[in-house]
């Protein structure tokens, strides 16, 4: 069974320490909810297994065409005139590159129909989308942003509100090809719909699924529609904190260590 396993994870920040040894594993029908107060490095360790930021200690174990997709809490969107569509399909995965140059192709040709080299450009883009199946991929993305309140799209990303590029971003993530989806805040600046029409996505999504949210519902409703048994994983997490106290009284600059934790709930899908 495909998954990722993480064995001893060290994370600091400066003088705290955000997980310390910290040990888990992943696998393909998990759908997971990382709970814990604000400062136990929730979005840092989504990061670490992302691989956008680093652990200074520790291993993380997968198969070499293990596929991770990020969304994060505020995500950046490419400007200089990109599209919504060309955000939804950046990415190296053949089957994104193929999206691509098919629009791109069918744009030409829209703008010089009579063209014969164009013509051939989008036979032949036309070819791939069938050698890759990617003609459902597409279909599948534009039902996502249509769904998500994005229905333009080929509006340019600079015209968009925060909101709509929190869809374009949430749309993108989702119709990345991966074996684990990570979503930190998903529903920050959606609406109701577009919360609604997420928790009745999210459980058939294909791969395996870490996110961070305070909404306490959406995370029932991601991980309650699983009937088997819950794991709940305990990451212990030392702050060290200089102790005011310890100045007033004694003069010196003492500190003590404070354990928090993350809280992992996962519930696996069930095979019966």
């Amino acid at each position: 069974m495909r998954g990722l396993k993480v064995e001893s994870l060290v994370k600091t920040y400066g003088e705290k320490v955000l997980f310390d040894k910290v040990s888990f594993a992943i696998t393909n029908t998990d759908r997971i909810g990382l709970i814990g107060v604000n400062g136990t490095g929730k979005s840092t360790l989504l990061k670490v297994l992302a691989g956008i930021d680093h652990a200074e200690a520790g291993v993380m174990d997968h198969p070499n065409d293990y596929q991770i997709e990020y969304l994060d809490q505020d995500p950046q969107l490419t400007e200089g005139g990109d599209t919504v569509l060309n955000q939804i399909y950046n990415g190296n995965a053949d089957i994104m590159v193929t999206l691509r140059q098919y629009e791109a192709a069918a744009l030409a040709l829209e703008k010089n129909p009579a063209d014969q080299e164009t013509q051939n450009r989008l036979f032949k883009a036309q070819e791939k989308m069938d050698q890759y199946q990617a003609w459902d991929a597409m279909t599948i993305a534009k039902t996502i942003l249509t769904k998500l309140g994005v229905p333009s799209f080929e509006q340019k990303i600079e015209h968009l509100s925060g909101g709509q590029r929190k869809r374009v971003a949430i749309a993108k993530a989702l119709i990345q090809p991966a074996d684990l989806l990570i979503l930190d805040e998903p529903t920050n600046h959606l609406d109701n719909d577009s919360i609604e029409w997420l928790e009745e996505y999210l459980p058939n999504y294909r791969g395996a699924i870490l996110l961070v949210t305070h909404d306490r519902y959406f995370l029932n409703r991601i991980t309650n529609v699983f009937s088997s048994s819950i794991r709940v994983i305990y990451i212990r997490i030392q702050v060290t904190i200089k102790s005011s106290w310890n100045r007033r009284h004694s003069g010196k600059n003492k500190k003590y260590k404070q354990n928090k934790s993350i809280i992992i709930y996962l519930k696996r899908k069930s095979h019966g």
